[in-house]
This record gives structure tokens, C-alpha cells and sequence, in this order.
């Protein structure tokens, strides 16, 4: 059998039937090989046996292939992950279980990619109530509410990264190791992977020609428990990621809105849609559709926003939710509003990485608004993310990352023979730095990336008048790597900024070499009067000359002894 061209992605729970007819439109698509199509159906927990038994029997009759997978009910997210791991083709396509493909869409999306190559670029196909579903208030304000909004567009944004009909190309997926957040079960999933896959680069194009239906008479009541679910995801996707609070403001989630916003705005609105007028409105609403649509889809939209926000502020009121640096304002007795609560100062914490008993120490940095490492990235936490026995131990696992194999022990030992433990990892590519801190992210779920040269500068401070007591470097090293947290830490509690190792930074060495990699703070080898806050290090292509690998250097740099890295994490939203 040929490779197949297009891995299908689907999650599905307690809908077999719908499951059948979308499951029969793959079958009916036309210009298409359809034995090079890959059907990834994953059923997430459904009660009973009757999506067990319609893939069983769709599975020896359908002209593609199908590969059924069950979970224990973890969401949608954990079932994309599952196919993920397992797809084969090159263009991966996700689709809800309700997603109805018209003949054309698949061919669509495969010539789509077949005219646009590029890797960091995906397809999102329209999709549109299924036409035998009659039109209602809260139906218009599903799917085709979101269509229209991107109506004559061709470029799109991440927040329109919605897995209704979007294909991709999946060695992006694995190169910059995105994976679905289980943690989101229910609404903004996918969006939540846009932000991250734009961060990496990722384009996003809008083909209307991928065209699907939506086999879904959502009512009134399923409406108004997705504003309820979408608050909870929001409140979950804010804690993850403080440093992007901003973009929230976009799906209402009222902390990040302007202030006049949360003083103003949203207390008035409170007045006019509060627990007592909503279920009126909602009647208003349905009496209206059949004359004045629009008023209909006004009073539910506003409708649906308060009860998001009420959702909200139960949410952060409660103790779960402690962490949030922001809080909702309400109003005051006597008018007026009350002042905005001043969140508690972030302090320093361990982390402990997932699925072993490793931490490390993260030191808060006021001045530039941030955490970094307190020391140095040891073997025994970079070894986690090698794992060059391929246990999957760890997770997200061997397959969720791109991860680097073990270098050939005669070119150089990837310890140099100085051993690991709690000695700094050395010799890692800016790429296999980078990837180390996608890994951690999603082991841990908070964002570590490698700092930039000006925050680096600020977590350094100025040269120690004692260095030695501060520095592993030529005079003191003995010829190798310490152990990290030896010398003395800065005035932030920091070891090892000086000296041990040179450190990746995100910054290239100049804007005219975009890849070649920039280094901060000297070394075990460099002599003393070079160990200096302004002193900078720019990566040699000589240094990978032993590399036997094509191209050499991905991973590891077999003349790096002196290179390793520092992770930060970015602080709360100001």
C-alpha cells in the first residue's frame, strides 16, 4: 500500500450517527486517491458500544483507510494528540466529528498545499451550517457568526486557527514540538495552538473552496453552556500564560479589557443583563428571529457575554484561581468603582519536571519583569529531554518533541567525560537549546524559553570585584565544567552567571546572521580579564567539523565544551 497523502483527524464522543455521515462524505470525496487517505478516528470515552461497532463495520467497507483509537473521556485535545502520534501523511486535517466534507473539500486542501509548499503554512477551510438544518439565533451565532467575520479575507490571524476543516503540515507540528493542551477540554483548544504555532512562525490562509457543513442543531441551551465553558478555558489558558494576557481581551475575558471597560461598560451591561432579565431577553430574542434576526442575534450575543462574564467571576473569586495577577472590578456602593486590587509580587519557585523527581530553582528578577534559572541547565534535567533510551518516561514523550540522538561516543562524549548530575549540560545547538525549552513548556505547562541578551544583562548584574568566589574560569577550573551553585550567586540569589559555561541566548549574533547563535558570559576556559558583562561569544561553523551527521551541528556541537544554556520564564502582564 502507497504512503498516504493526508491524515484525517478526528475526535468524536456519543455521536454515532453524525460520526456515520461524516465518515461517508470522506467516502464520497471526488479528484481524490482515496486509497492514499488516512482516517484517524478517535472515540473519547462514548458510553455503549455503538461507535465501536459503526468503525468497525466502516473500517471493512470504506474505500480509505481507517484506524479507529479509544480513551478514557480527557477531551478532544487529548484525542488530536493520540492521532498525532500515530499520523503518517505529511498533511495532517482536522475536522470535528459534525464537520460533513463536500466532494471537493478534500481536493481542495490538497492542492491548497500542493500550490503553497512552504512548511510554516495551513489551510482553513469554510464550513457552514449543514443547509437541512434550519436556521436559529443561536445557530447564527456559531460557526457562521465566525465565518463571517473573516468574510473576503485571505491572510488569517492565530485566534482563527479553529479546527473545524484546517489542514497542515505535520513535520511543523513535530519540528517546533505543538501538542493540544489537554488541560482545555472543551472551547479555545485549537486557538490556544495558534498562538503558539504563530510564535514559531506559523501563516495562516483562508480557503473558502475547502468547504464543509456543520451537522450540528445547536440549541439554545448548548449555547449558553459553551459561554460557561469558555470561561473556564479562558481562566485556565490566563494562568498558562500571563505573559500574553493581552490577547484574551478579544474573547472577553473581562481582566484584560481597558479599564474605563471594566469601570464603565461591563457594570452598566450588568444592569441590563443580570440573572433576572436574561431569561426575558432570551424570549425576546426567539420571538424576534423569524422579523428582526438581527435584534435576535444581538440580544442572545449579549445574553451569551454575561453569562461568561458571571462565570468569570466566579472562577476568580474562588480559590482556585488564586494565582490570577488581576482581578474583576465591581461596582461600589455610593457609585463609582472600586480601585483595581494591586496583585501579590511573584517570588521565586522550584519546579519539579513531570514524571521524575528532578527540579530546579527559578529566581524572580523585578527589575526586568521575569524568572531565570538559578543555575545553569544541569545534565540531569537536560538528559530527561534527550532520552536516549526512548522510555517515554517523561513527559510529553519521545515522539511530541523532536529531540537529539545520542552523539557517537568517538566524535565527543556528550559529557566530555566529565560527567553529569548536577554538572551544567554542554555542547547543545541554539536548536537543540531552543527545543529543550519547548519540551519543558509542555512538560510543566508554563513558558520557558532562552533569554534574550538584555535580560540576560539585567539577571548578570555587574562583574564581582571577587571573581573567583563567583566564576569557574580558566585560573580556578581545573581544565573542565563544575558543578552548578559552587560559587557564590549574584545580589538576585543567581550562580554561575559568570563563567562555567558561555550561554545561549535567543538574540542571533547580529541582525545579518539571522542562525548564527550568540553566547553570554564567558567560560571554564576563558581567561579571567575576558569574563565580563559586556563579553559576547558568536558560534564557529569549525566547531562541527566532527559531526558526521548532513547537515552537522542540528544537535550538538562536537567543539562545544564551553556552550550551555539558562532558561527564563516571562513574568506576568504589567
Amino acid at each position: 500500500m502507497s504512503a498516504p497523502l493526508l491524515t484525517v483527524i478526528i475526535p468524536t464522543y456519543e455521536r454515532p450517527e453524525v460520526l456515520g455521515r461524516c465518515l461517508e462524505a470522506l467516502a464520497a470525496s471526488e479528484d481524490v486517491e482515496l486509497s492514499r487517505l488516512e482516517v484517524i478516528v478517535v472515540d473519547d470515552g462514548s458510553s455503549g458500544t455503538a461507535v465501536t461497532d459503526l468503525l468497525e463495520r466502516v473500517a471493512g467497507a470504506a474505500p480509505f483507510e481507517l484506524i479507529p483509537l479509544r480513551q478514557e473521556n480527557a477531551g478532544q485535545a487529548k484525542a488530536r494528540n493520540r492521532a498525532m502520534e500515530i499520523a503518517r501523511a505529511p498533511l495532517w486535517l482536522f475536522i470535528n466529528d459534525d464537520t460533513i466534507a463536500t466532494p471537493g473539500m478534500i481536493a481542495a486542501h490538497l492542492r491548497g498545499h500542493g500550490e503553497s509548499p512552504d512548511p510554516q503554512l495551513g489551510i482553513l477551510g469554510r464550513v457552514v451550517l449543514k443547509p437541512d438544518i434550519p436556521m436559529t439565533g443561536p445557530r447564527s451565532l456559531h460557526f457562521d457568526h465566525m465565518y463571517a467575520s473573516i468574510a473576503g479575507r485571505t491572510m488569517l490571524d492565530w485566534c482563527q486557527f479553529w479546527t473545524t476543516s484546517l489542514s497542515v503540515k505535520g513535520a511543523f507540528f513535530k519540528d517546533h514540538g505543538i501538542r493540544f493542551d489537554a488541560e482545555m477540554r472543551y472551547l479555545h483548544d485549537d486557538v490556544e495552538v495558534g498562538q503558539r504555532l504563530f510564535e514559531q512562525g506559523f501563516q495562516l490562509r483562508y480557503d473558502p473552496e475547502c468547504l464543509g457543513h456543520h451537522d450540528h442543531a445547536i440549541s439554545e441551551d448548548d449555547l449558553f453552556r459553551n459561554a460557561e465553558r469558555e470561561a473556564r478555558s479562558l481562566v485556565y489558558w490566563a494562568n498558562k500564560r500571563p505573559d500574553r494576557l493581552s490577547d484574551l481581551a478579544r474573547f472577553g475575558f473581562t481582566p484584560a479589557k481597558k479599564t474605563w471597560e471594566r469601570a464603565v461598560k461591563y457594570p452598566l451591561l450588568s444592569v441590563g443583563f443580570n440573572a433576572l432579565t436574561r431569561p426575558v431577553w432570551r424570549l425576546v430574542a426567539r420571538c424576534a428571529w423569524p422579523v428582526l434576526p438581527g435584534l435576535s442575534r444581538f440580544l442572545l450575543s449579549q445574553c451569551y457575554a454575561a453569562t461568561k462574564r458571571r462565570t468569570l467571576r466566579f472562577l476568580l473569586s474562588s480559590a482556585a484561581a488564586v494565582l490570577l495577577t488581576l482581578v474583576l472590578t465591581s461596582c461600589v456602593e455610593g457609585g463609582g468603582s472600586a480601585p483595581i486590587q494591586e496583585p501579590e509580587a511573584p517570588t521565586s519557585y522550584v519546579e519539579t519536571i513531570r514524571g521524575s523527581d528532578v527540579a530546579f530553582e527559578m529566581i524572580w528578577v523585578p527589575e526586568g519583569n521575569f524568572w531565570i534559572g538559578k543555575t545553569e541547565v544541569t545534565w540531569d534535567e537536560f538528559l530527561l529531554y534527550c532520552d536516549f533510551e526512548e522510555s517515554g518516561a517523561v513527559p510529553p514523550g519521545a515522539d511530541a518533541v523532536s529531540k537529539p540522538s545520542k552523539p557517537l561516543e568517538d566524535v565527543a562524549p556528550y559529557d566530555r567525560d566529565w560527567g553529569t548530575g548536577k554538572r551544567p549540560a554542554v555542547g547543545m545547538s541554539w536548536n537543540a537549546a531552543r527545543k529543550y525549552c519547548q519540551w519543558l513548556s509542555q512538560n510543566t505547562g508554563r513558558t520557558y524559553e532562552l533569554p534574550t541578551e538584555a535580560r540576560w544583562a539585567i539577571a548578570c548584574g555587574p562583574r564581582p570585584d571577587d571573581l573567583d568566589a563567583h566564576a569557574w574560569h580558566y585560573g580556578n577550573s581545573e581544565g573542565m565544567t563544575q558543578e552548578v551553585g559552587l560559587k557564590k550567586p549574584n545580589d538576585l540569589g543567581i550562580h554561575d552567571m559568570y563563567g562555567n559555561l558561555w550561554e545561549h541566548v535567543a538574540n542571533p549574533w547580529s541582525q545579518d546572521e539571522p542562525e548564527r547563535a550568540c553566547y553570554r558570559g564567558g567560560a571554564w576556559r576563558t581567561r579571567p580579564e575576558n569574563v565580563t558583562l559586556e563579553g559576547r561569544l558568536a558560534f564557529e561553523e569549525a566547531w562541527t567539523m566532527l559531526d558526521p551527521n548532513v547537515p552537522p551541528g542540528v544537535w550538538w556541537v562536537p567543539d562545544g565544551d564551553r556552550l550551555g544554556m539558562r532558561v527564563l520564564r516571562p513574568g506576568p502582564v504589567r
